[in-house]
């Protein structure tokens, strides 16, 4: 599981979100088409078992907010260095990028 925390200081509309992951420097092959929760349920997700916290629940991610995404299928393995960018579809920008590698 991984858990990110929106450290910033403004609101993002969650459903504008998208998320891109990285595995060792390569593309993994990991949907997750919007962070809003209620609107994830329905679409095509694909290497992501489940996504929870506050920063989904809503209408927007505020600073502050957490969220989970369970990759327990077997995504990530310990020692991969995971590369994270969460993206504005609407603006077409990475406004988050974070590494961490698996314990």
């Amino acid at each position: 599981r991984m858990i990110i925390r929106h450290m910033g200081t403004q609101d993002y509309p969650n459903k504008n979100l998208t998320a891109k992951f990285f595995r060792n420097g390569q593309p993994v092959i990991c949907t997750i088409a919007t962070l809003n929760g209620h609107d994830f349920i329905s679409t095509s997700h694909s290497g992501v078992q489940w996504m929870g916290g506050s920063g989904c629940s809503g209408v927007n991610w505020s600073p502050g907010e957490q969220i989970c995404i369970d990759f327990s299928d077997g995504t990530f393995h310990p020692g991969d260095k995971i590369q994270m960018d969460i993206i504005d579809k609407d603006a077409k920008r990475t406004i988050s990028r974070h590494l961490y590698k698996v314990l």
